[in-house]
């Protein structure tokens, strides 16, 4: 199946969320899943080669929510959108209450099944 995970942080930030994400991963991986990670960008250096040496695809965009209900999401929105519609996933697992990366997915990503994994509120 084409799983997509979508998470507000991710390696190498180190978050409880993130650790959490990355052993699901690695796992529906190793089960034989096609497995993306759906991120925020991250300001560490070398960023591009710490995602290139794990098993499952990584994706970041620059993304941050916002406390404005009329535009609760601000930055590459439209490019997380497109790539939620362009890659149809069997699966989006969305982690997580209150965050860019799982209400969108939730309301717009297009799949046979969503899952709301909600194992903390951000």
């Amino acid at each position: 199946m084409r799983i997509a995970i979508t998470t507000p942080t991710f390696a190498p930030e180190n978050s409880g969320l993130g650790n959490v994400v990355m052993q699901y991963a690695l796992a529906l991986q190793a089960l034989g899943h096609e497995v993306d990670v759906l991120t925020a960008s991250s300001k560490a250096p070398d960023i591009r080669q710490h995602d290139i040496g794990f098993p499952f695809k990584i994706k970041r965009f620059d993304c941050k929510g916002s406390f404005a209900l009329h535009n609760f999401v601000r930055g590459a929105v439209r490019e997380y959108l497109r790539y939620l519609k362009a890659n149809r996933y069997d699966v989006i697992i969305a982690h997580a209450a209150q965050n860019w990366a799982s209400e969108l997915a939730l309301i717009f990503g297009q799949a046979n099944l969503k899952v709301y994994h909600s194992h903390c509120v951000s």
